[in-house]
């Protein structure tokens, strides 16, 4: 039992985004590298006494309501529910909260959380990421990939580098737009209306 409990948080710790699991009553018995990363970047969002919190009363009711549809949706039928998304709260970083129902193995349901940046409407240049931080065209190559996968691995199998290089021009990114995590990086660009582009 111990084994597969440790089998399934690897898993979600492979996930490139942020993931969290909550008990019916709501309590979270797990989260990620990646959401821990998120609760230290976002204002609106953190965890407080085993529970998630929102800054914001609306997006905390929501969230609430939501979780408990979730869960009455998967004990009234014998399919999996259907995942509710929560778009474009108003976070320091954009962000949608997916919502799932997992059963256990003792029969209790579990709530499944993935913690995404949303489909950007807007659009980031290369040019503009050149121009604005002075990158190169592989460091500006390297960042439109980690936007889209948010994994430096996958970004570097895609511009097909190894990934010490793609760690050592992310050195470099990071020392040009004067931040430190990826986390970091990515509300950078992502809030900076200055750099977006139609």
């Amino acid at each position: 039992m111990e084994d597969s409990a440790s089998q399934f948080q690897e898993i979600l710790n492979r996930i490139p985004n942020g993931v969290v699991v909550l008990t019916q009553e709501g309590r979270v018995i797990y989260f990620n590298e990646q959401a821990r990363e998120i609760f230290e970047v976002q204002s609106s969002i953190s965890l407080l006494n085993d529970s998630l919190v929102f800054t914001d009363k609306t997006t905390q009711e929501q969230f609430n309501t939501e979780l408990k549809a979730v869960f009455q949706q998967h004990s009234n039928t014998t399919i999996e529910s259907t995942p509710v998304c929560i778009q474009n709260l108003s976070y320091d970083l954009p962000l949608s909260l997916t919502v799932s129902v997992l059963s256990s193995s003792d029969n209790s349901k579990l709530a499944l959380i993935i913690l995404a940046p949303p489909s950007l409407p807007i659009k980031l240049t290369e040019t503009c990421l050149r121009e604005s931080f002075q990158l190169t065209n592989a460091e500006s190559a390297l960042v439109m990939e980690i936007i889209r996968s948010r994994d430096l691995q996958e970004a570097a199998g895609k511009l097909n580098i190894t990934r010490n290089t793609a760690k050592s021009q992310l050195k470099s990114i990071f020392l040009k737009t004067g931040v430190c995590k990826q986390t970091e990086l990515l509300k950078l660009l992502l809030s900076d209306s200055d750099i977006l582009v139609s």
